[in-house]
């Protein structure tokens, strides 16, 4: 499964060289290289397309409510509008031209994966942030902005979910008169950034507040755990309310009165209580997908047709996990 990368937009935007080096060059010698395995999973992008494709109604899996958008099929033409796409296509150029060519036993499988957020954690034990980690610490800070794009969408999921469905499908690659398939990889929802971000927003209002998450459900004990909440507020940024002498700290005021022993001003509820209500008064800014200056072009809709994966896994009669992308975003917040 080849999922490196040199993904960050930008990044290959100011270095083509190291973006065209690891995103297609590395993927021929991978693929070469891996001409006797059972299957070779190549890990592409919805940003190979450029996001005009007329909008059609799609229902998602196990979905009661159809959406309406570009859900791209993996027949679509693919037209990227950024380096980092048009890197992408051709490391997918590569991967056909070497299916059709090569006398090995191994099957071919281009998994194309929408926008994806959660934290990455490294071999060596070191961590990077990217985009989530930063937006969920811009949603906490008490001076920096926090911006979303009104007019970009996408099918967002998580690492994890992601993850877990491209191991499912090395399952499922089988011969096939198609030397290389093609498959899309999506969420059941269709969202613009900023809905993302809302998203995100009510879902860290709730874990801080102690409303109804997956981890009080499952550890109960963990919850509880002062070194707990100091972590949280840590990761936030916010190491600022820790410090906060006793007689300045804000009032918290609660309807349920029973929980008036917890949410002492310098409890560990306490605290998270504060910062859920200043993270529900923050604003997200709107902004426009082409307002950043010195930067490439961004697709208007990437949202992916996921039915022929849903086939797939239904064909084979595989369980799949099928998030709502609040839960999703729940999950991928409490597992950082």
């Amino acid at each position: 499964i080849h999922c490196a990368a040199i993904s960050n937009v930008m990044t290959a935007f100011q270095q083509p060289d190291l973006a065209r080096a690891v995103n297609v060059e590395a993927t021929r010698a991978l693929a070469l290289a891996s001409s006797d395995c059972e299957s070779f999973v190549f890990c592409s992008t919805d940003m190979v397309f450029d996001g005009e494709k007329p909008a059609v109604e799609f229902q998602a899996y196990r979905q009661s409510e159809p959406q309406v958008g570009s859900f791209y099929e993996e027949t679509d033409c693919t037209c990227p509008l950024s380096t980092y796409g048009r890197t992408k296509v051709e490391g997918e150029e590569e991967i056909n031209n070497i299916a059709a060519n090569h006398k090995g036993k191994a099957r071919y499988l281009i998994v194309r994966c929408p926008l994806m957020f959660g934290a990455v954690y490294l071999p060596d034990g070191g961590e990077t942030t990217g985009t989530f980690v930063s937006q969920l610490q811009q949603l906490s800070s008490a001076t920096e902005p926090c911006k979303g794009f009104t007019d970009e969408f996408r099918t967002p999921m998580s690492f994890r979910n992601c993850g877990r469905q491209i191991v499912l499908l090395c399952s499922s690659v089988r011969p096939t008169d198609i030397p290389c398939e093609i498959l899309h990889l999506g969420g059941v929802r269709r969202v613009s950034r900023f809905e993302l971000l809302e998203v995100m927003k009510s879902v860290l209002v709730n874990i801080l507040l102690g409303n109804d998450v997956e981890l009080e459900m499952e550890r109960p004990d963990v919850l509880a755990k002062p070194s707990f909440h100091g972590c949280i507020v840590k990761a936030l940024g916010r190491q600022d309310l820790l410090a906060v002498p006793p007689h300045s700290t804000p009032t918290i005021a609660r309807e349920d009165s029973t929980l008036s022993s917890e949410l002492s001003p310098m409890s560990p509820r306490g605290i998270l209580c504060c910062l859920g209500d200043r993270i529900c008064e923050k604003e997200i800014t709107p902004t426009e997908r082409n307002s950043v200056p010195g930067s490439e072009l961004r697709p208007a809709d990437l949202s992916m047709n996921t039915s022929q994966v849903a086939k797939r896994f239904s064909e084979r009669n595989i369980p799949v996990p099928n998030f709502s992308l609040d839960k999703d975003v729940e999950r991928a917040i409490l597992r950082w």
